[in-house]
This record gives structure tokens, C-alpha cells and sequence, in this order.
């Protein structure tokens, strides 16, 4: 038989009480609630069955029958024929066993009636609690790490998740709001689209008017319908000189201009004032610069820059054959040159009323001519 160990019942002495906050304390209450919700009855009965199977008297050695009883062939047997006194060992007549019975049930009585063990009667021993403790504390810790571990991960993904959610959600408004910008823009660039589509077919319409009044302006200009549509190198009232054609507005004094008006002239006309390249062109100049003398002369396109004299081409006067003689007074700002017969040109101030000569290309398609009309 093996020897266990046993819990009993003592009411003056036992293992002390836990500290309040200690593990121990946990398991203690543990213990106890299990055991109340037995009855006396089952408590008792377990410190009997103690009792009668592991006696105290034989050091808690425990057999297969209790104390008193004999085992045959898997069961116990016992003889009640006169028991003998407990105390003396005699056997013991009829009444003198009621008697002993009678002792024996107040004997169970008493284990019956026997009060329910409190927390530190039925506590564990030290060792079996030590060696619960040291085998289930480093489970318990391993289950609270973890716990914190799922609880820290829980809050740190919920803190960064709703960050990014706050952000994508900022962006989302802000994406919106510039998609209605770009919305709103390119509906305004639809409606400048429209609006320079139609300005451009009003552009084509009017281009293409100007066109055929051009057109039908340069054949009456250069093909007259007076002269039965014969075409010449020059416009009708123009004069052809080499590979020019020159036209000289010797208006009266009421109808003259300033040299910037007589040049505005000219360009409305498709031509420009008039240029010199060569001795003849100087020529040209002096032969249609007719009726002029002395202060009253004819534009043309030559004035002073910056203190030089520059032709309208931009070009500076180099040539000493147009130079008069003597030779002018320096070049002023301000001043324009005048063309007079027999004198080359005069330098007056620009604001001055003059006749003028406009100067431009003939036709390609008509013969040059080599002398003056």
C-alpha cells in the first residue's frame, strides 16, 4: 500500500494564513468555494473514510478494508458475535453491546455534526502550493505578456490606421475639391474655346471678303475697266520707272501733311515713302518732285537718328551722291529731309506741312520701262 498524504482537522494549531495580496490567497478562496459547496456530511464522511482505512495509529498506512475488517477474495468481511469492549478488549454480553454500538453511532454522529473545515484547515500544503506556483507561474506570465502584446498591437494598428484613415480621408477631400477646380476650368476653357472658335470663323469670313475685295480692287487698279481690262505694271494714277512705280501728291497747302501723315499715306496705300539704292532713284526723285522750290518740297522717306541720317529702311546715308552741296547742317532729331528740283533735299522740321512721294514694286508680269512717262 502506498502512503498518502492527508488534510485534517485542527482547531488550535495549522499552516498560517496567507498575506493579503498574495497569489496563494487566490487559490485558497479557490479551494474553499469548492469545498462549501459540498455538505458537512460528505466532509465528515471523507475525514471517516480517512480514518478507517489510513488509522492515524499505523502511521496513515492505508489497507484495502477498514480497520477491524478482514478482506477475502476482493471484499471485506466482519463479525459482529460479541464484539469485545473497546477498552478492555472483553467480549461483551447483549446490552453491553448495544451499549458499544450506541457508542458508535455517537461517534458518527459527531463526525456527522463535526463543523465544515474553514480556508486554512482545508489549505494546501506549503510544498504542493510551492510546487503548483513554480509550475504554473511561468504559464501565467507567458499568457499576460501575450495578452499586453495583443492589446499593445490593438491600440498601435487602431492609432496608426485611424491616422492614415484621417489623412486618406483629407485627401480624398482635397483630390475633390481640386477635381471641381479643374472641373470648373476646363468648362471656362471650353467656353473660351467656343468663343475663339467663332471669332476665328468671323475672321476666315471677314479674311476671305477682304480677299476678294482685294483681289477685285488690284484688278481695277491695274486692269482698268475703262481701258477694256489692260492690265499694266502699276496702279491707275501711278507711274512706272524701272521696276518701281511712283505716285507724287502735290496736294495744295490746305491738304498737305507732316512727314509721320504723309507716310501713314503711303502705307494705306500699300507702298511707303520713298527710298533711295542708286543714282537712279535720284534721279526719279528729282524728276517727280515737280513744282518744288526753295521751302516747298516733297517728303520722302529719309530723317535724322540719334545724329545721323537714316533712310526708312533702316539704313545709314553713306552715299556722297546724294549729299547736297553745300552740305546740310548736322543731323538733329526732329528733322526730316525734303526733296527740291534741281537741289537734292533740304533738311526741315518734321512737323512741317509737305506734298509727298510714295514709292512700291510693279507687277513682275509687265515689262520695265527705262524712261519717264
Amino acid at each position: 500500500m502506498q502512503t498518502s498524504r492527508t488534510w485534517r482537522h485542527e482547531t488550535s494549531s495549522g499552516d498560517p494564513k496567507p498575506a493579503a495580496g498574495d497569489p496563494e490567497e487566490t487559490l485558497n478562496k479557490t479551494n474553499t468555494r469548492w469545498r462549501q459547496t459540498g455538505n458537512k456530511l460528505n466532509v465528515s464522511r471523507a475525514q471517516w473514510s480517512i480514518d478507517a482505512y489510513c488509522p492515524k495509529d499505523k502511521g496513515r498506512q492505508c489497507t484495502a478494508c477498514q480497520k477491524g475488517w478482514f478482506l477475502r477474495d476482493s471484499n471485506c468481511y466482519v463479525f459482529h458475535d460479541a464484539p469485545p469492549d473497546r477498552k478492555t478488549g472483553k467480549k461483551l454480553d447483549k446490552t453491553e453491546e448495544r451499549v458499544q454500538i450506541g457508542g458508535l453511532e455517537e461517534e458518527d454522529n459527531n463526525y456527522v455534526n463535526a463543523p465544515a473545515w474553514t480556508e486554512d484547515e482545508v489549505a494546501a500544503p506549503p510544498d504542493q502550493r510551492s510546487l503548483f506556483f513554480s509550475r504554473s507561474s511561468p504559464l501565467i506570465a507567458v499568457c499576460w505578456l501575450i495578452l499586453l502584446v495583443i492589446m499593445g498591437l490593438r491600440i498601435y494598428f487602431g492609432t496608426v490606421l485611424e491616422s492614415k484613415i484621417t489623412n486618406l480621408t483629407a485627401d480624398v477631400q482635397n483630390l475633390t475639391t481640386r477635381n471641381q477646380q479643374l472641373e470648373t476650368q476646363n468648362q471656362q476653357l471650353e467656353t473660351q474655346r467656343n468663343n475663339l472658335t467663332e471669332q476665328i470663323q468671323d475672321l476666315e469670313t471677314n479674311w476671305n471678303k477682304l480677299n476678294l475685295s482685294r483681289a477685285q480692287w488690284s484688278i481695277d487698279a491695274y486692269c482698268p475697266k475703262d481701258k477694256g481690262r489692260q492690265c499694266a505694271a502699276c496702279q491707275n494714277g501711278w507711274f512706272l520707272y524701272m521696276s518701281n512705280c511712283y505716285v507724287y501728291n502735290n496736294a495744295a497747302p490746305p491738304d498737305q501733311k507732316t512727314w509721320e501723315e504723309a507716310r501713314q499715306d503711303c502705307r494705306g496705300k500699300g507702298s511707303d515713302l520713298f527710298v533711295g539704292n542708286s543714282q537712279e532713284d535720284q534721279v526719279a526723285l528729282n524728276y517727280y518732285s515737280k513744282g518744288s522750290s526753295g521751302t516747298a518740297g516733297y517728303w520722302f522717306g529719309l530723317r535724322a537718328e540719334g545724329g545721323r541720317w537714316k533712310w526708312i529702311d533702316g539704313r545709314n546715308l553713306t552715299e556722297s551722291y546724294w549729299t547736297p552741296q553745300p552740305p546740310p547742317p548736322p543731323a538733329t532729331d526732329s528733322q526730316c529731309v525734303m526733296s527740291v528740283q534741281k537741289y537734292k533735299w533740304k533738311s526741315v522740321s518734321c512737323d512741317e506741312k509737305k506734298q509727298w512721294i510714295c514709292v512700291m514694286k510693279a507687277l513682275k508680269a509687265v515689262s520695265q520701262s527705262t524712261h519717264f512717262p
